[in-house]
């Protein structure tokens, strides 16, 4: 069978065009908390609580598993390990342990970061916990490759 020549140059090119949107992942990432407010007279006060937080470690395995270690507002040392998976510009995480011990199902498991165009950052809309406890504004964990 002989393939025509316009046919094969479309297929390569689209090849061409995936492969560039194709993003490493994997390595470490470091991120921070940034929250809002949309009451003007707290705003300050939240962003500086925010500045406040400890950093966000994230360990991204080849082996499409991960762990994160970071600090509660107390200052008491959490981790989180679990699987992830690339679906275009969304990388999502599913955790599978919380300290070291098995995740149940009374929190949501699956989360997705947004990964920016350029692969160098990615953020994590948490907002909704907030509404949860009938809160406005926005929280997001915001990640920086290192």
């Amino acid at each position: 069978m002989r393939v025509q020549k316009p046919v094969l140059v479309t297929v390569v090119s689209l090849a061409l065009v995936a492969a560039s949107f194709a993003v490493d992942v994997t390595g470490k990432w470091t991120g921070k908390v940034e929250m809002t407010s949309p009451d003007p007279k707290i705003e300050a006060k939240i962003k500086e609580q925010a500045a406040q937080m400890p950093t966000v470690v994230l360990q991204v395995k080849a082996d499409h598993t991960y762990v994160s270690h970071s600090k509660s507002a107390k200052g008491q040392a959490t981790s989180t390990e679990g699987k992830w998976e690339l679906k275009g510009d969304k990388f999502l995480v599913t955790p599978t342990k919380r300290d070291g011990k098995p995740v149940t199902g009374d929190r949501p498991q699956l989360r997705a970061y947004i990964l920016s165009k350029d692969g160098k950052t990615m953020t994590l809309d948490i907002s909704d916990q907030l509404k949860a406890h009938g809160a406005k504004g926005t929280v997001k964990i915001v990640m920086h490759k290192s």
